[in-house]
């Protein structure tokens, strides 16, 4: 690590010089401005103005699973590294084509600049200084509160509009789950904020884990609805399902709020509850007329351990 002294020139300016290889590399020269960013250490984060995305472009190649590829274009997307994403090696594959057409719509941000016989060209206009993690969860949170509005009213009258919604909201959550992973790794090579996002580093990191908490909760609300659209259950079994429904959606909701406003208590709370949940879960089980059931159930239960695991994030971060 080089080191500088500070000097002071006139009575009260403060002064200190730059390394040279960084003002050549960064492109500055007298009279350059650079930006300033304060971080919770106390540390001076000095970036270049000139700074801008690298307009370097990837190549990647579709070899023999299509699965893998998309894999690697959510992380492309994620690591933000390239400005231009070219896909090649699909000659005559019109229905992988279409596969990546879709999963762009899942990439905020990710434009399909051209198409060709061989080819496919994704340009990542995605301004970072337009979002914020910290908005992006509590998006992600009401989403996942509409769908279990969702569930419930599939459980009362298996309105088949209410399944649609689910699938929809939940390929929005996805979209910002995405989109929040994109913005904590620009927060960790950065070591900066955005214009915007206040948040701590620290901070930001808790949230990206709890939003992947939400994630797989909005997973798992689709699966619960997919096996009620295709099974009838008896009034009572409809009953307790009910139940857990709005048993399930109030504890998501509590470990959502805990986190936001770092509320210990309720957290605690919600780590000590006691409640026969399982235990009726299991009785519910053993009664069961469907196969299906279980399936439900366990999709509950896991649900609210995804909770605790927010919970417990909000402890963690009480103690900075």
């Amino acid at each position: 690590m080089e080191t500088r002294k500070v000097q002071i020139t006139g009575k009260s300016t403060y002064i200190l010089t730059l390394p040279k290889k960084w003002v050549t590399k960064s492109v500055l020269g007298a009279g350059s401005s650079v930006g300033l960013s304060y971080q919770e250490d106390g540390s001076l984060v000095i970036s270049p103005l000139t700074l801008r995305k690298s307009t370097a472009s990837r190549r990647l190649v579709m070899k023999e699973s299509v699965d893998e590829l998309k894999r690697n274009i959510i992380g492309a997307y994620i690591m933000g590294s390239c400005q231009f994403l070219e896909i090649s090696g699909i000659e005559g594959r019109q229905e992988i084509k279409n596969e990546i057409k879709e999963l762009c719509k899942v990439l905020i941000g990710y434009e399909i600049v051209e198409v060709g016989d061989s080819r496919i060209l994704i340009q990542d206009i995605l301004d970072m200084d337009e979002f914020t993690i910290e908005a992006g969860f509590k998006r992600m949170s009401s989403l996942v509160f509409l769908m279990f509005n969702d569930l419930l009213e599939i459980l009362k009258a298996r309105d088949p509009e209410a399944i649609r919604d689910i699938r929809r909201r939940d390929e929005d959550v996805n979209k910002i789950f995405f989109l929040l992973s994109k913005l904590i790794v620009s927060r960790l090579n950065l070591n900066k904020t955005s214009k915007n996002d206040r948040l701590r580093l620290i901070e930001a990191f808790y949230y990206r884990l709890a939003a992947c908490e939400l994630e797989r909760i909005g997973s798992l609300i689709v699966k619960i609805a997919h096996n009620l659209e295709r099974t009838s259950f008896s009034g009572e079994e409809t009953e307790k399902l009910l139940e857990f429904g709005l048993f399930t959606r109030l504890f998501v909701q509590d470990s959502v709020n805990s986190l936001r406003l770092l509320d210990t208590e309720l957290a605690n709370n919600l780590l000590q509850e006691k409640e026969n949940f399982g235990a009726e879960l299991l009785v519910l089980n053993r009664s069961a007329t469907e196969p299906t059931l279980d399936i439900i159930t366990d999709s509950f239960s896991r649900i609210k351990d995804y909770a605790r695991n927010i919970a417990k994030l909000t402890i963690d971060l009480s103690q900075l």
